[in-house]
């Protein structure tokens, strides 16, 4: 990668819109001032050279389009199954979430397999486990594999509160083992047969440890 010189850095981090309203950005402080002054350019912009500082602007301020309401506003957690290479397993089920709330998918598929020896338990009591049972001093830093796990990476995260308080030595992110069957294009009649209950939390975990160990035996 080339080193830029400060005037020719500070010439490239500009935006000169009609030939005269130039829109400086070399550091955070000139990209918030653009975004305050996108209104006042003479003659207007058009809303295609408002996008275009607003792109930029956007790229030196690292802005993200969503809000983060930590536990205020969580996924209503249900139950969570984890599945460890050393053969340990934790499965716990939440006291808190509002069966009402559920979906009919949900009603039909997920509720009715919930374990009646497991107790119920606090999302507090939840999150003390998974830390105990992820201990990144006992066990090391853990790799976190799921299956279509967006939602269920935010339901994990915002046991602890907001992106920002995700345990340390964590990943902040999770593999997802639908990418890697796409890249080979598995097709989920090549896969094992799960053992036990579909959409029980531990029973797919199991499954996805199952796919995991196919994967990587093949490799």
């Amino acid at each position: 990668m080339g080193i830029l010189k400060a005037a020719a850095r500070k010439r490239s981090a500009t935006i000169v819109v009609n030939g005269k309203a130039k829109f400086p950005m070399p550091d955070k402080a000139h990209a918030r001032n653009a975004l305050a002054r996108l209104n006042q350019a003479r003659p207007a912009l058009t809303p295609a050279q408002k996008a275009k500082v607003r792109a930029r602007a956007h790229r030196i301020l690292g802005t993200k389009k969503f809000i983060e309401s930590g536990p205020e506003h969580p996924i209503d957690l249900i139950s969570i199954g984890i599945v460890c290479e050393d053969g340990r397993e934790l499965y716990m089920q939440s006291a808190e979430f509002d069966a009402e709330k559920a979906n009919e998918w949900v009603k039909e598929n997920v509720l009715p397999h919930l374990l009646a020896s497991c107790l119920l338990t606090s999302r507090v009591a939840i999150r003390d486990a998974i830390l105990a049972f992820m201990d990144v001093e006992k066990y090391g830093k853990p790799e976190l594999w799921g299956w279509c796990s967006g939602y269920d990476w935010v339901a994990l995260c915002q046991l602890f509160g907001t992106m920002m308080d995700i345990p340390a030595g964590w990943p902040h992110y999770v593999r997802d083992i639908q990418q890697v069957l796409d890249a080979y294009r598995i097709t989920d009649d090549l896969l094992p047969q799960p053992d036990g209950q579909a959409h029980n939390a531990l029973t797919d975990a199991r499954q996805i440890q199952k796919i995991w160990v196919m994967l990587y035996e093949q490799r």
